[in-house]
């Protein structure tokens, strides 16, 4: 049976292992020249474990970075670069909004260093995301305890979101306000007064939103705000895009969310909406389920979605994904 890599490398015969060329292009980072270099060899038909750990490392991301992938975790499962490989191939499946197929491929307990928080975090969001919130919340929880940077303000707002989506706004209300408190300065305060807003109207207290409603308007006045469940009607969940000039066939969007279930996606889409970004609702299919995409847009250009999603990644603290639709 003809494999996937051969299949995308008809004519293409690659990498000697004594070509130090390709091995200094990529220690200098010139990842395209040794990619380009990598497919263009003809001196052998036979693609080793080193050439395609290159592969892997030089191709171009997205689709054709994941054919090779998935080769080498095929072909080679025990192989010198598994983990590394593993490693890009789950954060590949991340970043297409494949959360339960890459939650299944990070580890359940993973071990916290001074190192690897950051690692920690995007982990614990994709469980979170897949709507593993059993094994999200305990590492949220330890890189909170461990305190002293930016990522323990987001894993501690993260568990304030957690309990919202389980259910318990009244200890999601409480957790929001005590990071309110302690946190006045955080890149992340914003979201916090958000879920305030959100929690303490799904409780029935609307003393207490109204008091977070005008923190927030005071704190971010260009920023306009939709508060509550209630005030989103599912019919009206789908924004229509703007109407785009009839010779550009595409448009840009930028996933900020993947979700198990829709209650959630509309939590993630109130959010964003309420920091004023034009958001929208579709869904997919994986693995015989359901899933709900949350996306801001859309954008004509690239560019333009790009330097909204360097913003949103800055202020959120986690990577998204441009879509072309």
């Amino acid at each position: 049976m003809t494999s996937l890599l051969t299949i995308s490398l008809i004519s293409a015969t690659l990498l000697s292992l004594a070509d130090s060329k390709i091995q200094s292009l990529i220690a200098i980072g010139e990842y395209e020249k040794a990619y380009d270099r990598l497919v263009s060899r003809s001196d052998s038909t036979e693609i080793d474990e080193q050439a395609l750990y290159y592969l892997c490392l030089t191709a171009p991301s997205g689709k054709i970075q994941s054919q090779y992938l998935k080769e080498y975790v095929q072909q080679y499962p025990d192989g010198d670069y598994i983990n590394s490989i593993r490693n890009l191939l789950r954060d590949y499946y991340a970043a297409q909004g494949l959360s339960i197929t890459a939650s299944r491929m990070y580890p359940d307990v993973p071990k916290l260093s001074a190192s690897n928080q950051k690692d920690l975090l995007k982990i614990a969001q994709c469980k979170q995301k897949s709507g593993d919130y059993d094994r999200a919340i305990p590492i949220y929880r330890t890189l909170f305890e461990r305190g002293g940077s930016d990522v323990a303000d987001w894993a501690r707002l993260a568990l304030a979101d957690c309990s919202v989506l389980s259910g318990d706004y009244e200890s999601a209300a409480t957790e929001y306000t005590r990071f309110i408190d302690d946190n006045p300065e955080s890149p992340a305060v914003a979201f916090a007064l958000l879920g305030a807003i959100d929690a303490y109207k799904r409780i029935g207290r609307a003393d207490k939103a109204d008091e977070y409603l005008r923190q927030y308007k005071s704190q971010f006045p260009a920023a306009p705000i939709q508060t509550g469940a209630e005030d989103v009607p599912v019919e009206e969940e789908q924004v229509t895009p703007t109407e785009l000039p009839r010779s550009i066939n595409a448009a840009y969007y930028i996933q900020v969310g993947v979700f198990a279930k829709k209650d959630n996606a509309r939590t993630c889409l109130r959010k964003f909406r309420n920091l004023g970004h034009q958001t929208r609702m579709s869904e997919f299919d994986e693995d015989g389920q359901t899933f709900y995409r949350v996306l801001i847009g859309p954008y004509r250009d690239e560019l333009s979605a790009r330097k909204v999603k360097g913003k949103l990644e800055d202020s959120e603290g986690e990577k998204f994904l441009i879509l072309l639709e």
